[in-house]
């Protein structure tokens, strides 16, 4: 059979066209294949673990050296503890004189928070007013000492010292308003003409004061006017007793609170004469006086 020129031109131009069509799905297919392993080889990369990521386990001199270690560690614990609870039995207020709450005590020995926590209830059995005592007058911030001074108070029922910090922590920093009035009124029962009294009559007008505030926020206003009046009442018993810089300031935000700012600046300027360093009274002479 004889081709035409025409035809053996069509025959060719649909072979080169089946190769190139060959062609590009070859290497459409090898670049699809290069990136199959790239993004296989970037994932195994990412999930790859960290191999021998544990310390080796001490061996031969390493070891005994440890054991050793620990072993004085242990054996310096058990002195110390044995020394704290002998402190604890024989002079059991000495025990808060060691800096344990504030810093970790005798590092070598390993000694925690609860073995200190420990051979203080140990002590408080002993001398629970005593120990009590001493915390109030070291470790004010102590979270755990409310449990030490009601311990006391059972021991003791009439400390008024006890029932004055109680009453306060009670109040102000577990917002107890009920329990630090009951405390309050329980020193001023005790002891009605004494310096505490002064000060647990300041704690029931600052009692006052917040329970205003609470008033005033619900919209009770006459309310809040008569819960204001009776913390003015509160401080004016307290300043007849013993007048100090903290009953001055509570009195003048008392008086600021119903806006009587002339009485409030009084007020301010005699609690910086009794105590100057009352840095609240200067703020509110500040705010109201014209210089």
């Amino acid at each position: 059979m004889k081709w035409t020129k025409g035809e053996k031109l069509l025959i060719a131009g649909s072979v080169l066209v089946v190769l190139g069509l060959g062609l590009i799905m070859t290497m459409g297919a090898w670049i699809c294949l290069m990136i199959a392993q790239e993004s296989t080889q970037n994932t195994m990369r990412d999930i790859q673990l960290p191999i021998n990521v544990q310390p080796s386990k001490p061996v031969g001199a390493d070891l005994v050296r440890v054991l050793e270690e620990e072993a004085k560690s242990d054996k310096a614990h058990r002195k110390a503890m044995a020394e704290l609870y002998k402190l604890a039995e024989e002079d059991p207020p000495a025990v808060i004189r060691l800096p344990i709450l504030d810093i970790p005590f005798l590092l070598e020995a390993r000694l925690s928070e609860s073995d200190y926590e420990n051979v203080l209830d140990t002590a408080s059995q002993r001398d629970p007013v005593g120990v009590a005592n001493r915390l109030i007058d070291r470790y004010e911030s102590f979270d755990k000492l409310p449990r030490y001074i009601s311990r006391a108070l059972i021991n003791d029922p009439k400390w008024v010292k006890g029932w004055l910090n109680r009453g306060h922590i009670r109040a102000f920093r577990y917002g107890d308003l009920v329990g630090g009035r009951s405390d309050a009124m329980k020193v001023i029962e005790l002891s009605p003409n004494s310096k505490e009294a002064a000060s647990a009559h300041v704690i029931l007008a600052s009692i006052e004061r917040r329970e205003a505030e609470n008033l005033k926020t619900l919209g009770k206003v006459r309310e809040f006017r008569e819960k204001i009046e009776k913390g003015i009442h509160e401080i004016e018993k307290a300043n007849a007793i013993f007048p100090s810089g903290s009953s001055y300031m509570t009195l003048a935000h008392l008086y600021e609170d119903i806006g009587k700012i002339k009485e409030a600046v009084e007020a301010a300027k005699k609690a910086i004469k009794l105590d100057p360093k009352t840095q609240r009274a200067y703020v509110i002479i500040n705010r109201y006086e014209k210089h």
